[in-house]
């Protein structure tokens, strides 16, 4: 910054003189030149445009005062010229005012809880802002869906949870897998319930392209729920199987209480909750008469799932009015209008107070919802898929 300075200074008319009255935008006839900035060689010295922005002035400063201080030494100015310095130091003053910042500016400034960083975190406290996003299936357009690869991918893309489907085996093994049946999405056949594990893990996923195992084998819940705590996300697991017990017992034994969210009916979740306390839950309500009965009946209720398929303002507002946070499928009326390069379906979710919505385009909804964390404009328009 600039300081005061008690020391000789150089008259008018010499160079190191020129350069400081510039800086203060004073009069250009202390220079040879006039006030409206043109000097004798007829070319414009217009003081903004030399100097830059004003929180650059104490840079010229510095530079008007090394150049004077100099001239001094060689012409020997005596002491007392000082006192032609007040109207400079003025000048040194009000710029100070207008781009010092107060010392205690930067304590003041307020820093998120570091636990806000988290999915779990974030969902855990009502007073976190931050909106998250869900991958639909894992990043399903660029590997299998409910895949180890699809999680990794997903992750990467930016996505704080990783949406993915729970079944069991004949032989009770926890599974990924949406349909009932392994028919649509490997080389098999038959229900995921009348096939033993050994079974199910001969298959191969179809999917384009698919090399790595990771993307080509049908993975356990136990997996993926390592997967997902190794990339730093958690998984929304949407419970297809009425083996609640074994659920809590597979996330019993990694103690993955903050990485697995249980989604599920909300009869099944008041019933799965009081078995398990510790239990991550999201149950779906699609009324405010559920949703009442669902904070009556679920201690320490995080979130819920609005099964919906618009935004839903009023019926969002009681549940963020609760301290609760939303989530919703974003999948039709936003994902749609995407195509055609239009956020605002996207939008209406987001202004309606949802916090988590999924999407089956993750790698698009992540940077408008980071720019909706950082400057709080949700983008109307943005990039579409090719």
């Amino acid at each position: 910054m600039i300081k005061k300075v008690s020391s000789p200074f150089v008259l008018p008319g010499t160079p190191g003189f020129c350069l400081l009255v510039a800086s203060v935008t004073l009069s250009m006839n202390a220079c040879g030149g006039n006030a409206n900035g043109t000097v004798d060689n007829g070319s414009k010295t217009d003081v903004a445009d030399d100097l830059g922005l004003a929180t650059d002035a104490a840079d010229a400063f510095d530079t008007a005062f090394e150049t004077a201080f100099d001239n001094i030494e060689d012409t020997g100015i005596p002491t007392d010229a000082s006192k032609d310095l007040e109207t400079v130091t003025d000048a040194a003053d009000a710029v100070d005012a207008i781009t010092e910042i107060p010392a205690d500016a930067a304590a003041d400034a307020f820093v998120p809880p570091p636990e806000w960083a988290t999915p779990y975190g974030c969902v855990s406290d009502p007073a976190c802002p931050r909106v998250m996003v869900a991958a639909h299936r894992g990043f399903h357009r660029q590997h299998p869906e409910n895949s180890l690869a699809g999680i990794r991918g997903a992750a990467a893309v930016g996505v704080d949870f990783s949406e993915v489907d729970v079944r069991e085996t004949l032989d009770g093994v926890l599974v990924l897998m949406h349909d009932s049946n392994v028919d649509r999405t490997s080389d098999g056949t038959g229900d995921v319930s009348s096939l033993t594990w050994e079974q199910i893990l001969a298959l191969t996923l179809d999917f384009d392209g698919a090399q790595d195992p990771d993307e080509v084998k049908i993975p356990l819940f136990s997996d993926a729920l390592a997967a997902a705590r190794s990339a730093g996300i958690a998984l929304y697991v949407d419970q297809k199987t009425s083996n609640t017990d074994l659920v809590i017992q597979v996330v019993a034994e990694g103690n993955y209480w903050d990485v697995a969210m249980i989604r599920d009916d909300f009869p099944v979740i008041v019933g799965q909750v009081q078995k398990e306390p510790r239990l991550w839950v999201m149950p779906a309500i699609a009324t405010a008469e559920e949703f009442q009965t669902v904070l009556e009946n679920v201690p320490g209720l995080r979130i819920v799932e609005l099964s919906l398929g618009s935004a839903d303002p009023v019926l969002t507002g009681i549940v963020r009015d609760a301290g609760i946070k939303v989530q919703q499928d974003v999948l039709g009326t936003g994902d749609l209008f995407l195509a055609f390069g239009d956020y605002t379906g996207w939008k209406a979710f987001i202004d309606a107070g949802v916090s988590l919505p999924q999407t089956d385009y993750p790698d698009f909804l992540v940077p408008a919802v980071r720019q909706y964390n950082e400057t709080g404009i949700f983008p109307e328009t943005g990039p579409i898929p090719e």
